[in-house]
């Protein structure tokens, strides 16, 4: 019997496992069941949009439910679609934002441990954004919200009104150029990295250097004041938060490499010794 081609399709439903996720969040019309679930209506957060060449964006109001390991309240990087459709393997240099729908929430996932933004995490991103097109908001299951507080990973913010998610969402359309729409809107990890310095470029004054992708940013609100409110950057008129830096990009990338792995791993030796037996 030929080892190598019996084991070919399992390992190649580890991959697929490993490409599988569930939304924990769920779309409603309903303000009281989102507060019930932890939304917040009033915070005054905000997610701000750049594009090239234009100023940017009016900023929209969004909640922040979670805060991620050693977040400063400031995010900022390239804003993509992320999905189960567009789960690309592969981390990033560049930093990026996950724009997550919880419209079509998939709670019967056959890997009910490996959510949507463990996924995100583990491929780079430094926060995410939940948004409805068909719903009034997001919340988030509340199971996951009790997890993700006690063993944070990324920010997750959710916009508020289906007003701001539509308009941000049309974004994508209307800013990025039509030829780099495809493998600009979405996560793609090769497109990110080739594009890290241009990125990172928009940082200090919201100047985006050239087309390609649209730039958000992020600003949680602690006790009613913005994060980063009282330096020179301030938010929603142009100018920008600091960046992280190289050093703590770095050390986040690593971490996440390791996560990922850690579960390949330990997949393959299941397989394996399923396989012996």
């Amino acid at each position: 019997m030929n080892l190598g081609a019996t084991l070919t399709a399992p390992l190649l439903l580890v991959f697929a496992a490993l490409s599988r996720a569930y939304v924990p969040a769920r779309a409603t019309d309903s303000e009281y069941d989102a507060e019930a679930a932890g939304q917040n209506f009033t915070d005054p957060s905000r997610l701000v949009l750049s594009w090239w060449p234009d100023e940017p964006g009016a900023p929209g109001q969004v909640s922040h439910q979670v805060s991620g390991r050693n977040s400063t309240g400031v995010n900022r990087g390239a804003f993509v679609h992320f999905s189960e459709d567009n789960l690309l393997n592969g981390t990033t240099t560049a930093p990026w934002i996950a724009w997550i729908s919880c419209d079509e929430s998939n709670t019967t996932s056959p890997y009910p441990d490996t959510d949507i933004f463990t996924l995100a995490y583990e491929r780079g991103a430094n926060a995410a954004v939940l948004y409805s097109l068909e719903s009034l908001t997001c919340y988030l299951t509340s199971d996951y919200s009790k997890s993700a507080k006690a063993n944070p990973t990324l920010d997750i913010y959710i916009t508020q009104s289906l007003g701001v998610s539509r308009w941000v969402d049309a974004q994508f359309k209307q800013r990025i150029p039509t030829d780099l729409l495809s493998n600009h809107s979405s996560f793609d990890p090769k497109v990110l990295n080739s594009s890290a310095h241009t990125i990172e470029e928009a940082f200090p004054d919201n100047a985006i250097p050239k087309r390609g992708y649209i730039i958000a940013s992020l600003y949680a609100s602690v006790n009613g004041t913005l994060a980063n409110q009282g330096s020179s950057n301030t938010t929603g008129t142009g100018t920008s938060a600091p960046a992280e830096t190289s050093s703590n990009i770095a050390t986040s990338m690593t971490s996440r490499v390791g996560s990922f792995s850690q579960r390949a791993g330990w997949l393959i030796a299941v397989l394996v010794g399923t396989y012996i037996m």
